[in-house]
């Protein structure tokens, strides 16, 4: 029987015949070489990974920022005889803004299930449960949350909404269960306390860049004077 002998030296005329001879002869080196280049690599990761470019940071601060031109004005007073008497278009009104302002979060029956509700914790609040309630269930402390928001529960202060809207939104969610009844007492309370029956003054909104080319203005104009 013939048995291979082991070569002492590389006939390279025989690997050029069987280049497959060559991977065998090639193999352990390249094998050392990754496995060095993976050692490197861990024990230089942080610095591998560096980056090397600073980040490009936004001064939110120098941000253009503007709000709308509005023009100011008595907004109309409450129909305090609908609080306690809604018509059907009164009813319709607070379903629609509802569902503008309160669904998301409250969901549509009311129950604290509305899809941005889900990242809020506490949950938002669930109508139809009786406990809980950081201000109270009655019409004033509806109100007043409304009026003022709760900051420690994530809730908004809706101010911007007209009276009559905040009552409307009261009114619908107050059919979402069963609620204190409201009283003529509560509302003289809140009619004094909110002025709905006076109406409420809004003021003249500009924007705010129009507000600083105004005063720019101005200053130049007080400068011009003194010089003169």
């Amino acid at each position: 029987m013939n048995k291979k002998r082991i070569e002492s030296e590389i006939e390279f005329k025989d690997l050029l015949k069987n280049p497959l001879r060559l991977f065998g002869w090639v193999y352990p080196y390249l094998f050392i070489i990754i496995l060095v280049i993976g050692i490197f690599y861990i024990k230089n990761i942080d610095n591998v990974s560096f980056n090397t470019l600073s980040p490009v940071l936004t001064d939110t601060l120098a941000s253009p920022r503007n709000i709308e031109m509005k023009k100011g004005g008595i907004l109309p007073a409450v129909d305090l005889t609908k609080i306690k008497s809604p018509d059907e278009v009164f009813k319709a009104k607070g379903k629609e803004l509802y569902d503008a302002n309160c669904l998301s979060c409250h969901g549509a029956e009311g129950k604290g299930d509305g899809s941005a509700g889900v990242v809020l914790n506490p949950k938002p609040r669930d109508f139809h449960s009786t406990e809980g309630w950081t201000n109270g269930r009655t019409l004033p402390d509806m109100y007043k949350t409304l009026q003022e928001g709760i900051i420690k529960n994530g809730m908004a202060a809706y101010e911007y909404l007209p009276p009559a809207d905040r009552i409307a939104i009261i009114n619908y969610i107050r059919t979402f269960a069963e609620y204190p009844e409201i009283t003529d007492e509560q509302i003289t309370t809140l009619d004094q306390t909110y002025n709905l029956s006076a109406g409420t003054q809004v003021p003249n909104q500009i924007p705010v860049s129009l507000a600083v080319k105004k005063l720019i203005e101005e200053y130049k104009n007080a400068q011009s004077s003194v010089q003169n």
